[in-house]
């Protein structure tokens, strides 16, 4: 049975919201369709499926001061505004920003609420920031900084929250019943459409794929970036290698190669 913020168990059926905690470009958007699907929940139409871009709340939201924990939130209008999109269904929420503002959703939340934490792999998350919001020549291991601050707070998360079950990405592409296992859920069909501009439908490991289309230089800068910052990395399951290792193990899927480096040609092909 899943627990609320306040460590309680309680009925998924009597849950009215469904949280998930993630870092951006991480597959929240993809494990949040499925959410919905499986709990009959209100999924937000909007942008990347995220209740930020809710009309009734995205001009407090959607605004870049979004990352900055000092930027006001009106919750409880959030939530009422949330309630009414849902029309008396459970609501899937996923914005990453919500990362800064746990404790205070868990104020106006907590009773009846539960949530699910996620991740993906540093170098696939850098790597699709890179390609999706950076020009040709950005430096890549100035999104090291980013991808620390976001996982050192879903680690902060983590740790304040040891009941709420972390699900790497990895683990959900290879089996997303591990999410029903999580909240009790029944196993449904599912028609999961993937997020916008990934180039993939349904639940696809797009590890391989993003992940290629860094460089071996960019790898191997991103490892030196990243080495620091060992016990962060490892603390979800995951390793700092050397780009060969990397390219090895990830080049095993017919295709991902060759994808990954027509994606960084038309990258490489835009203006800088």
């Amino acid at each position: 049975m899943p627990k609320t913020f306040l460590g309680c168990d309680r009925p998924t059926a009597s849950l009215a919201f469904f949280f998930l905690f993630a870092p951006n470009n991480s597959g929240s958007t993809v494990m949040s369709q499925y959410l919905a699907e499986q709990a009959g929940a209100y999924l937000p139409p909007y942008g990347n499926n995220e209740g930020q871009a809710l009309p009734a709340v995205r001009k407090m939201m959607l605004v870049p001061a979004r990352w900055q924990k000092k930027h006001p939130m009106d919750w409880p209008r959030i939530r009422r505004a949330w309630e009414d999109a849902a029309g008396g269904r459970p609501f899937v929420e996923a914005s990453p920003p919500n990362l800064v503002r746990v404790d205070a959703i868990a104020e106006v939340f907590g009773v009846d609420s539960t949530a699910l934490l996620s991740i993906c792999d540093p170098y696939q998350q850098i790597a699709s920031c890179l390609r999706r919001y950076c020009r040709p020549g950005f430096e890549v291991t100035r999104l090291t900084r980013q991808w620390v601050r976001k996982a050192t707070l879903l680690r902060h998360v983590h740790r304040a929250y040891p009941w709420f079950p972390l699900i790497r990405y990895d683990d959900f592409v290879a089996d997303p019943t591990v999410l029903n296992r999580h909240l009790g859920l029944p196993v449904r069909p599912s028609r999961v459409r993937g997020k916008k501009g990934s180039g993939a439908r349904g639940i696809t490991d797009l590890r391989p794929v993003t992940t290629l289309f860094l460089t071996e230089a960019e790898i191997d800068a991103l490892t030196d970036a990243l080495t620091p910052h060992q016990a962060l990395v490892t603390h979800f399951g995951y390793r700092v290698a050397n780009a060969a290792d990397i390219i090895t193990d990830l080049d095993r899927l017919p295709g991902a190669l060759a994808k990954a480096q027509r994606r960084r040609r038309d990258w490489e092909a835009m203006p800088a």
